[in-house]
């Protein structure tokens, strides 16, 4: 599978490389494709600035819990400190998903200097996730955070 992100395409089409690249992201997520999920990963991974933006939308505005928690969980790979204040937005997300995958990201961003000041103001949220959550995963994924962030 060549995704245009990764140099495949002959610049015919109307949609960006990065509008294409997150809508095979979102499809192999909505149809299983692991193929297709792994190929998107890694052009996000080789070029994290040029997809940070649209990841961080499908986090907070796909309709689809699992696009939401995918992307979320992305975006703490790319531990970019500019994340912080919507993952921290995320610990609310409705779905169990999201909220686990915004705990673990806010922890990833512990291992810089800057991730971690960035990250550090969630602390309280985290604390309140973690004792409040209905769901094991999203507590111990808060608790494992904040223990990195302290």
């Amino acid at each position: 599978m060549a995704l245009v992100g990764d140099g495949g395409g002959d610049g015919a089409s109307v949609a960006s490389p990065v509008d294409t690249v997150m809508a095979e992201w979102r499809n192999g997520i909505l149809l299983k494709n692991t193929e297709a999920v792994l190929a998107a990963d890694a052009v996000f991974r080789r070029e994290p600035e040029r997809f940070l933006e649209a990841l961080m939308k499908l986090a907070e505005t796909d309709g689809d819990e699992r696009v939401r928690a995918f992307s979320t969980r992305v975006l703490g790979k790319l531990v970019d400190p500019a994340c912080a204040p919507l993952l921290t937005r995320l610990l609310g997300d409705k779905s169990p998903y999201v909220r686990m995958n915004a705990a673990w990201a806010l922890g990833e961003l512990a291992v810089t200097p800057e991730g971690h000041a960035a990250a550090a103001p969630a602390l309280r949220s985290l604390h309140r996730l973690e004792e409040l959550d209905p769901t094991r995963d999203a507590r111990e994924a808060a608790a494992r955070a904040a223990r990195r962030l302290m």
